[in-house]
Parts: structure tokens; sequence; C-alpha cells
């Protein structure tokens, strides 16, 4: 497989913009626009440029309102509508909608806005005010309204002196053009910002990485993502599950350690996570394990003690022993972890699971363990005996409490967010990978039925229910069935290690 290492500088430049006629106020004029209370200024809100945007000011008199709109027909290669803007506001003052921007559809319904705050982009109902009035991006999705006409509106309800709407101009973009570009822009300043290594570009056919880790590990965790990309989408169309395939490249950054991983999540993370799937920028996220700090304190001490053991030869058979399990466990740590978290990815952009939806954790984390398995840092495949999932139901059949019933399993994520402590949160995983996969073998056509029940879900109301009409409603017996499921894995499948 071929990689092309190219600079970062090609991968900000700015996204291919779609034309249209004066969204952007390029003529200088308020050609195409209709209403009052709104002038031409420079596109910035706060210097000169050579292009231009519209604002409300009413220069300190109170009183002043004004509306702007536009109808355009959206084009067919385009998705999303960007512009800049903010609301200058009293300092104290909430948004309330009197200085806002929307967009309508022809259903008449206000598309939803989004705005970038530094690493994603989040939904709003209002725009934002901005210190020292620094424009921030808003952004529509316009996909669903291809060939359609929508309308523009700007306004400034505010009669409050002072108080006014700032608009840098419209441009239509593909989505394609611009998931790269945000991701090359947050990368690039968040080098800068925490004086991380530079970072660099990895293609393969399905994904783009940024990286900052050296060639041979970047390279290694892009083939795996190869890997389980053709492996995810062989083994569940087998199972009858219809899949997608995604609109464009998938995002993954890569570290070279733990530092740069909390410096993009901006936080401290727990030493057992070398990787996370972030559902709301749609990006993988991963480091190398070999420079977890917690690994890296535990394999120094064992090699002390080794080195003080036993003759010359004992302390040597006992290093090379050290340092041949440190070696497997970095690997499996950083093969499991990507494979975990691509499982996570493929499965929100191929229609598998829907992003913008709830997802219950038990599916979306027993799904990501049935795709993760490894044996000595080598990975097993899609579907293949997750001997460490299987460990973690041991584990949990030891403790006071057992397993967790099914019905705290199905019915909220609290086992895995809440106040779960860390042996609850190995047990929930253990517990989903088992249940998956036991559907999975036995009852495909049910999980079938239940991934489409659940599609259009905007809220956990439903969860139990769901879960009822795709596999029974005898939670009893269902229960019964899943213990000795369990219990069949922990003794036929489970290989400890020597």
């Amino acid at each position: 497989m071929k990689y092309a290492l190219a600079l970062l500088a090609c991968f900000v430049a700015p996204a291919e913009m779609i034309a249209g006629d004066n969204l952007d106020f390029a003529s200088g004029t308020l050609t195409g626009w209709e209403g009052k209370g709104f002038y031409l200024t420079t596109a910035t809100g706060y210097g000169p440029t050579v292009h231009f945007g519209v604002c409300s000011s009413d220069n300190g008199k109170p009183g002043r309102t004004g509306t702007l709109e536009r109808s355009f027909a959206v084009p067919a290669e385009g998705s999303l509508l960007r512009c800049t803007a903010f609301a200058q506001r009293p300092r104290d003052g909430a948004s309330d909608g009197k200085l806002d921007i929307w967009v309508v559809g022809p259903d008449h319904k206000v598309v939803p806005k989004c705005v970038y705050l530094g690493r994603s982009w989040t939904q709003t109902r209002y725009v934002m005010s901005a210190p020292k009035q620094q424009p921030r991006e808003y952004q529509w999705d316009l996909s669903a309204y291809r060939g359609k006409t929508v309308r523009i509106v700007l306004k400034d309800d505010d009669v409050r002196p002072g108080c006014h709407l700032f608009c840098g101009g419209f441009h239509i973009l593909s989505a394609s053009a611009t998931e790269g570009q945000d991701f090359g822009r947050f990368m690039v300043n968040l080098a800068a910002k925490h004086d991380l290594s530079p970072m660099a570009r990895f293609d393969t056919k399905h994904f783009t990485a940024l990286s900052n880790a050296g060639d041979d590990y970047s390279e290694a965790r892009l083939i795996e993502c190869e890997t389980i990309y053709r492996a995810f989408y062989e083994h569940f169309q087998k199972k009858g599950i219809e899949l997608a395939k995604p609109p464009g490249k998938l995002m993954v950054a890569v570290f070279d350690d733990q530092k740069g991983f909390e410096a993009y999540l901006g936080e401290r993370m727990p030493a057992t996570i070398a990787g996370i799937y972030d559902r709301q920028s749609n990006r993988l996220i991963v480091y190398d394990f070999g420079q977890n700090r917690t690994f890296v304190t535990e394999k120094k001490a064992v090699q002390d003690a080794a080195r003080v053991a036993g003759t010359e030869f004992e302390r040597q058979r006992n290093m090379d022993a050290v340092n041949r399990r440190a070696k497997d466990l970095r690997a499996g740590a950083n093969t499991g972890t990507i494979m975990h978290e691509a499982a996570h990815q493929l499965s929100f952009n191929s229609g598998m699971l829907n992003r913008d939806k709830d997802v219950p954790s038990w599916l979306a984390e027993g799904l990501a363990c049935y795709c993760e398995a490894t044996v000595d840092g080598v990975w097993q495949g899609v579907g293949e005996t997750n001997q460490e999932r299987i460990l973690n139901l041991i584990n949990g059949s030891k403790s006071t409490d057992g397993l967790m019933p099914l019905g705290v399993l199905l019915r909220s994520d609290q086992w895995v967010r809440g106040q779960a402590n860390a042996q609850v949160v190995l047990l929930g995983y253990g517990q989903s990978w088992a249940l998956f996969r036991m559907f999975m073998e036995e009852r495909p056509k049910a999980m079938r039925a239940y991934l489409e029940l659940i599609k259009d879900r905007r809220t956990p109301d439903y969860r139990l229910d769901d879960f009822r009409q795709a596999f029974g409603n005898d939670l009893d017996k269902l229960q019964q069935h899943y213990q000795e499921y369990v219990k069949q894995l922990i003794q036929q499948e489970y290989r400890p290690r020597r």
C-alpha cells in the first residue's frame, strides 16, 4: 500500500467554494438582497479587507432595527452553507433571538445551525456574542434541500443602543472539502498552542490521518484502519445488514504520546484509555500506548527489579521476558484500540448506527468490542473470541454483585457514564460484547430489526420497548439464556495467558 506524505499546508488550504450570486456580497452591493437597516462593511467586522460583510450597527442611537433577506436555490453539488457572524450585546446580555440569522427551507422549517468552537461544530439556537467583535463561523446543513429554494434571514430586533448583528457573507461548500479543512486547521493550531511535534498527513483509500508520530507508527495504524474497513463491511453484509459507503474519507488524529492526545481532548484521561471516537466531530483520535505514563512507569519498575535478581544469566533472561511482554502489551493496546475505535467510526458512517440520534451504550460498545480482539498484539478479526472481554466477565462473576442484570445494561448508560467505577465499566464492556455476540450468532435477523427500530430514536425513552419488540418480551427468560451463554463463553472459550 502506498502512502502519500504531504505538507500540512496542502491540507488546510481553503475548501472549494461553490459559486453563489452575491451571497458573499462580493459585488460590493446588496444586489439580490431585500430589506433595510443593514449596510456594507469589511468582512471581518473590525478591520480592512478586500471582502465585504453587512452590519446593523446604530452608532449608539437607540431604536434602530433591521432585516436582510434573500432566497436562493441550493446547488446539487453543495451541502453546507457557511458564514462568519457575531451579535453585539451588552456584556451581561443573554442571547434572546433578537439578533440572529435564520435559514428557512421550502417547508417553512428553520434549518438548525451550528457554530465552530475550536474543535468541532456545535448546534446553537442563536448567533453568539464574540469577544473583541471577533466573528465566529456558523454553518447550516442543506444536503436535504439540494435543488430546492431556501431563504436566508438576517434579523436585528434589538432596539437597545449599540446592539447589532454582523455577518461576513455566505458561501456554499461541499461536506467532504470542509471536513478536511476544519480538521487540518484544528490540528495545526493544536500543535502550535501545545508545542507538539509537527503534523504530517498520511492518506489511504478510505482514511486521512494527521499525525505527529513516526512514519512507521502512523502508517501501521492506517493499515489497520483499512484492514478493519474491509473486514467490517464483509462481515456485517454477510449477516444481512445493509451498509452504505461513507461519502468521503474518514479522519484520524494520531499522536506520539499521551500529552498530544490529552491536548486534543482538553482534559487528562485515565491511563486505560489510549484512543476515542468522537461522535461530534466524527474523528478517531489515538496515541502510542508505548508512551502511556503509567505503562512507562510500571515497565521501568519491572525492568529495575529484573536487573538485580539472581545470576547474570537469570537477569538477562528476566529482562528479555519483561521486554517481550511489554512489546506485546504495547502492540495489543495500540491495535485493539484502533480496531475498537475504528469500528465505532465505521458503524456511524455506514448507516448501521445513527450518529445524530440516541444509541444505547451496550449496543455501541458491544459492537466495537466485537471487532477489537487481539492475541499477543495480533488482531483476530471481526466477531472472533475476545479474551480480554471474557476476563472482564470472569472478574465480574467473582465480584460480590456478580453480573449486571440485563435491565440495568439496557435501560441507560449509567454503567459507562454516570458515577461508574473502572470495574463496573469493564464489566459493562464485557457484558455488552457477550450480548452483541450472542445475537449476531443466534439471531442476526432480530438484530437487523432492532437496528432499524432505533435508527431514528432521539431519546432513550423507548430503549426497553424497542429491545423487547426485537428480541422478545420475556426479559427474565432472555436473562437466563444470556447467563448460560456467558457461562459457556468462560468455560469453553477462555485461554488464560501463560
